[in-house]
């Protein structure tokens, strides 16, 4: 990927302490990453980062999954809160090794763009594991420490029908733009947009739908809303084999179940993830958001999850017609 070579290799504050205290630890990853492939990384030194803790002095834990965790912390220098990704260390180092290259190589070809995490470096991971930590933008509020997930959000109905077309349109375009980097998300769905309100820099707060106070107020409907993609363990490359998901017929059942975000075609085996799985995908988001008062999103979300792919609008056309509703609900405004 060209991208790779724009990001600039250098250490954070290089003549501090902290440097020379970790510079063993420091160069070990410097030269794991060139040893990988990524030759211009930009890696922060572990003293040069601090711990982010709660109202009762606990570290803040954003979440983990499989494969790791990410926690909240500070860089000193500049008092930027940054989400820092490691790899469990207990991993088989194979697998975690492919995990980290794959993430790191998509999260840097997707820099400078607005809807996707910006990234700062890496840094030696906390649990002293064998592969460097990512630290990237945080992207949620930074007094409460939390994050908004569109799923959340739409669950809470927190989101105006203005901004419910705004949003689906911006995660369209966000979509496009991967696209344009020769990259398929390959996992679109609600929980894997976050979002962030633009009002005076403020992120906003964390929903939890199961305790959701009617009575509390939804986002001013006039403030926008920017929408962030995550999640790239499954993105794949275009200019690449075909990713296809290889499933029995019991996991095929569990997917149809489950997974109703992908495309049936890709969950039969019949085709590899491709841009019109990615429009289908779309479609279950539009579908969701049109919960929100506009049905012109149900009804789009309808055609773009059609049986037949050929029968899914190209990813242009959403966009262009998303643009169409936006436009007719600023004149009734």
């Amino acid at each position: 990927m060209p991208y790779l070579d724009n990001i600039y290799l250098n250490i954070l504050n290089p003549d501090s302490f902290s440097y020379i205290d970790y510079k063993p630890q420091v160069d070990q990853y410097l030269e794991t990453c060139e040893r990988l492939g990524f030759r211009g990384v930009f890696v922060i030194s572990p003293d040069d980062l601090e711990e982010v803790e709660d109202e009762c002095g606990v570290p803040v834990f954003l979440g983990g999954g499989a494969n790791g965790g990410v926690s909240l912390m500070r860089i000193k220098l500049t008092r930027t809160l940054v989400a820092v990704k490691s790899q469990y260390k207990n991993l088989d180092i194979t697998e975690a090794t492919e995990n980290f290259v794959h993430e790191l190589k998509v999260l840097l070809a997707l820099q400078g763009l607005e809807q996707f995490p910006k990234i700062y470096g890496l840094t030696p991971p906390q649990d002293g594991g064998p592969l460097p930590a990512i630290v990237q933008e945080f992207i949620g509020d930074r007094q409460s420490y939390h994050t908004t997930s569109l799923l959340a959000a739409i669950n809470s109905r927190r989101i105006s029908r203005y901004q419910s077309v705004q949003v689906a349109l911006d995660i369209a375009k966000a979509l496009r733009d991967m696209h344009g980097r020769r990259l398929l998300h390959c996992d679109l769905k609600n929980d894997n947009i976050l979002l962030q309100l633009t009002d005076k820099g403020h992120v906003a707060h964390d929903v939890d739908a199961k305790t959701f106070d009617a009575s509390a107020p939804s986002y001013p409907a006039n403030d926008a809303i920017k929408v962030k993609l995550i999640d790239f363990g499954l993105s794949s490359n275009m200019d690449e084999p075909g990713l296809y998901l290889h499933m029995n017929d019991e996991e095929q059942r569990t997917a149809f179940v489950r997974s109703f975000h992908l495309a049936p075609e890709v969950i039969r085996g019949q085709m590899p993830l491709y841009k019109l799985s990615e429009v289908f995908s779309l479609g279950q988001v539009f579908r969701d958001l049109g919960q929100l008062g506009d049905n012109f999103l149900d009804l789009l979300g309808n055609q773009c999850m059609k049986m037949n792919p050929d029968d899914r609008p190209e990813l242009d056309d959403v966009i262009n017609l998303v643009e169409g509703q936006l436009t007719r609900l600023q004149q009734l405004s």
